[in-house]
């Protein structure tokens, strides 16, 4: 199970985790698409079907420009209307998700604050969360 929101960041945590899966298995992506809550993205997209185009066409894009591991193993992807966090604790409870993975963004002093997806989905997911950093393969 990988959140992808687009970023180059994801990006690379798709492919980690294209690379690691197991031949029989299959990476999941999963992009929330209603933004956490107090982010400024949220008066961007205000409808559902707005948010839900958004993520459809970043999957896409990813699809299309995408490289690598994740063209050698099963993919399938999901738009969630939902908060990130919500988003990929409960896809990983339907799919079944042995763990969920995630880019790290290294955000601004702010987003410590107020809390990052990567952090609470440590504190609160039911099974192991790997948090990809940009600048090292992960392995």
């Amino acid at each position: 199970m990988v959140g992808y929101d687009g970023s180059l960041e994801a990006r690379h945590a798709v492919d980690w985790a294209a690379r690691r899966v197991a031949p029989d298995g299959k990476v999941v992506l999963i992009h929330a698409c209603r933004p956490r809550h107090g982010w400024l993205a949220g008066a961007l997209l205000r409808t559902a079907q707005e948010r839900r185009d958004r993520g459809g066409a970043l999957i896409d894009e990813l699809f299309m420009d995408g490289d690598g591991a994740m063209f050698d193993v099963r993919v399938e992807s999901r738009i969630l209307d939902d908060e990130p966090v919500r988003a990929l604790i409960a896809a990983a409870d339907q799919h079944g998700a042995q763990e969920i993975v995630v880019g790290s963004h290294h955000r601004s002093d702010l987003d410590a604050i107020r809390g990052d997806v990567a952090a609470e989905l440590v504190r609160s997911a039911p099974v192991p969360v790997c948090v990809v950093p940009l600048d090292g393969d992960g392995d």
